[in-house]
């Protein structure tokens, strides 16, 4: 009795959750094809590489639930790690606070132009996001900012391990996600921007107060950016001005994979972590492939998006049409 329950459950999150069950297919793929691909190294590899633009993808869906986007991520990971970088010649700890502080910063900019002076979050987000990438290429002067002697704590941060076999970096990437899985799914803040996302003036009513949680997706969004920036700063061992440059496409195509809607108010924690490393896995699979261009993961990518976008409308549509055949039947 206890294994049909567990194995109902199973079917059902893998029911609910498509994007886990491509992954898991993809992956025992790749590890009948390739040699040592089921192993504890080729897997930590495999969440190192996804961390970044997992940290990214986190930040991004509060913002993407909310009914917006934000495509300044990827410039504000290039000025946050600047800044950890200077800082933290000081103190790593003041380093990442500084980080945090400009990312935060970055997201109130980006939420403020949105929600507050009225602009579309794709206009507002695009111009910061050029605003944000000039500030880093004036800075640097299109150099890279080295650390001539990093400390202990400065490498841990993206280079460490945690138990002795997980990267650090997929160590913050996970924690974060089921933390902020948490917060959306159990806490007041989480109701709300699934509220403010699927319907705002219904929202309004419930007096959910919109403006600031939107607001507030984009801080959380800015911060977990200025995160993922200080973690890629680590990891190469100093600031690159071009760094996260296109994160913000590839980022996205992982959330909508994952099933989250870009028109708000729908999508889980969970998608979003196999979005994310569906895509890296894919890029890894073309990787060890001999005599096949990498290329041909963007084409895939593109028709899987297309597709899941299909469904997606598709599937609201026929959930509309049913909703309002019930009304006229009750």
């Amino acid at each position: 009795m206890e294994i049909k329950s567990i194995l109902k459950k199973i079917k059902g999150f893998f029911k609910s959750n498509a994007i886990a069950a491509m992954f898991l297919i993809l992956f025992l793929l790749c590890c009948v094809s390739f040699d040592n691909f089921l192993s504890v190294e080729a897997i930590a590899n495999l969440l190192r590489s996804s961390s970044v633009n997992g940290l990214l993808a986190v930040g991004m869906m509060f913002v993407i639930l909310c009914g917006d986007i934000d495509l300044s991520v990827g410039s504000v990971l290039a000025l946050a790690g600047i800044v950890f970088v200077k800082v933290q010649e000081t103190s790593v700890i003041l380093g990442i606070l500084a980080a945090l502080i400009v990312g935060i910063l970055c997201g109130l900019l980006t939420g403020f132009l949105t929600i507050k002076a009225g602009l579309p979050a794709f206009i507002s987000s695009l111009s910061t996001q050029y605003a944000f990438r000039g500030l880093v290429y004036m800075v640097t002067n299109q150099k890279a900012v080295t650390v001539l002697e990093p400390g202990r704590a400065f490498s841990w941060l993206g280079n460490g391990s945690v138990l002795g076999f997980l990267p650090t970096q997929a160590f913050f990437f996970l924690v974060i996600a089921l933390i902020c899985g948490g917060i959306l799914k159990y806490t007041i803040f989480g109701r709300s921007v699934y509220a403010a996302g699927g319907n705002t003036e219904a929202a309004l009513m419930m007096g959910v107060k919109t403006d600031r949680t939107r607001i507030s997706a984009f801080l959380i969004c800015g911060g977990l950016s200025a995160l993922a920036g200080a973690v890629t700063a680590s990891r190469l061992g100093s600031a690159q001005a071009v760094a996260g440059e296109g994160a913000e496409m590839i980022v996205i195509a992982g959330i909508v994979l994952g099933g989250t809607l870009l028109r708000g108010g729908v999508g889980r924690m969970s998608g979003v972590v196999f979005g994310t490393l569906f895509i890296r896995l894919m890029t890894t699979a073309f990787n060890n492939i001999p005599g096949i261009s990498s290329y041909w993961q963007n084409v895939i990518t593109g028709i899987l998006l297309l597709i899941v976008v299909f469904l997606q409308n598709y599937g609201m549509e026929l959930l509309e049409k049913r909703r309002l055949l019930k009304q006229k039947l009750g």
